[in-house]
């Protein structure tokens, strides 16, 4: 129950992150999340929250700050494993395999 309130809590701030107007930010109590712009955000099982941003960078949220990956692309999805799936502007998609640098699709 623990994880799932850890979850909710940090998708309800992602919200933040994505741009929700003032008006609807003075209605309800929210919390920033990092200090980055976001095109994109998912949320891993583990609880890890990843995402794009308009820079086009890939971030991972690391408890404190989001950190810089290698790479860059315009979507993003976390599998139940918490690894990342990203599209880059190509079409291209790319699984994260733990540091390590991807190819194409993946496996």
């Amino acid at each position: 129950m623990h994880s799932r309130l850890v979850l909710l809590r940090r998708a309800l701030t992602i919200l933040i992150v994505l741009g929700f107007t003032h008006s609807a930010l003075a209605q309800t109590s929210w919390v920033a999340f990092g200090n980055l712009n976001a095109q994109d955000i998912a949320v891993g099982a583990n609880g890890v929250v990843w995402m794009i941003g308009t820079n086009d960078n890939i971030y991972r949220w690391d408890g404190t700050a989001f950190q810089q990956q290698p790479g860059a692309a315009w979507r993003i999805a976390v599998d139940p494993n918490g690894r990342a799936w990203v599209v880059h502007h190509g079409n291209d998609s790319y699984r994260g395999n733990g540091g390590r640098r991807g190819g194409r699709g993946a496996q």
